[in-house]
């Protein structure tokens, strides 16, 4: 029974979090997964007792897993591609790259370019929930990844791990990176 209370607790609070993440009222998600409000406002209580279908109807609205509704562990470890791994691709014009990251996710996208000073710590609290990063270390050498779980990452090798809880860039002789950030939209 308690097993069930803090599912029960757990679900409140994500499903809170990840409508608040999205920008979306309680009335708003509740018409978006042909709900009525007070079942909505039951589940974020915690008093509500919601079917399967229910849940499907949330998180198909949210856009995330059920399992992300559901607060099942994700992986906290970082899938790391060494130089040379991953499928080579080269066009008829004479573009070649590498590929690190294929899926289809209904996210949206940021690719930046980073620049890391020597000495740089970097401790960055987690993004919204559904958000992940891949970072390919470009020139010098990064220590990155989920706190606790951080991999080091040289010239050539890159790394994809879970950002919506704490993690860490730290760059001690400085490093060039390129860093792609997939993250569940703030509006729909």
């Amino acid at each position: 029974m308690d097993d069930l209370k803090a599912t029960t607790r757990r679900l409140a609070a994500t499903l809170r979090a990840v409508r608040e993440a999205h920008g979306l009222s309680i009335g708003a998600l509740a018409q978006q997964a042909r709900l009525s409000k007070s079942t909505v406002s039951n589940i974020e209580s915690g008093e509500g007792n919601p079917s399967l279908e229910v849940l499907c109807r949330l998180a198909g609205a949210l856009a995330v897993p059920l399992g992300t509704l559901l607060g099942v562990e994700t992986r906290s470890t970082s899938t790391v591609i060494r130089a040379g791994q991953g499928a080579l691709i080269e066009s008829p014009s004479g573009v070649r790259g590498r590929l690190l990251v294929a899926a289809d996710h209904p996210q949206r996208t940021e690719v930046l370019a980073l620049d890391f000073k020597p000495g740089v710590d970097y401790h960055a609290e987690g993004h919204v929930p559904g958000t992940e990063e891949v970072l390919y270390c470009i020139e010098g050498s990064l220590h990155v990844g989920p706190a606790g779980h951080e991999v080091t990452l040289e010239a050539g090798d890159a790394a994809q791990f879970p950002a919506d809880t704490a993690h860490r860039y730290h760059a001690p002789t400085g490093a060039s990176a390129l860093l792609v950030m997939r993250y569940q939209p703030t509006g729909r």
